[in-house]
């Protein structure tokens, strides 16, 4: 494993209260990082409490944290309309993109458009 921190930004602003999932190429021997991101749109993967990402092909995942159970994050005035733009684009189970994570990232840019 290895730690993996970065900002999401869409349309080249950061969103706040995105949830990241990084799923792994093999499943049956390694387990999907997650994070929240913060106001800054900056998020630090983890597994449970452990910092870190598996190496190798990681599908991304990104949406609402609170999607799952029909409901949505109260987000900025600001940022509302580019918040839910983005989650009804990338939101749902649609991975968003592809990477390989072979090295530690300590400012992962995941820009999305």
């Amino acid at each position: 494993m290895v730690p993996v921190k970065g900002v999401l930004t869409y349309q080249g602003h950061p969103l706040p209260q995105i949830f990241i999932r990084f799923e792994p190429d093999d499943l049956t021997k390694k387990s999907t990082s997650m994070a929240i991101t913060d106001k800054d749109g900056r998020f630090e993967m983890m597994i449970g409490s452990t910092p870190g990402v598996f190496r190798g092909q990681v599908k991304v995942f990104c949406d609402d944290p609170v999607a799952a159970v029909g409901s949505k994050s109260k987000v900025p005035a600001d940022v509302e309309a580019a918040y839910r733009q983005f989650c009804a684009k990338y939101g749902g189970g649609k991975a968003a993109m592809e990477l390989t994570i072979d090295k530690p990232q300590s400012n992962l840019a995941l820009k999305l458009e």
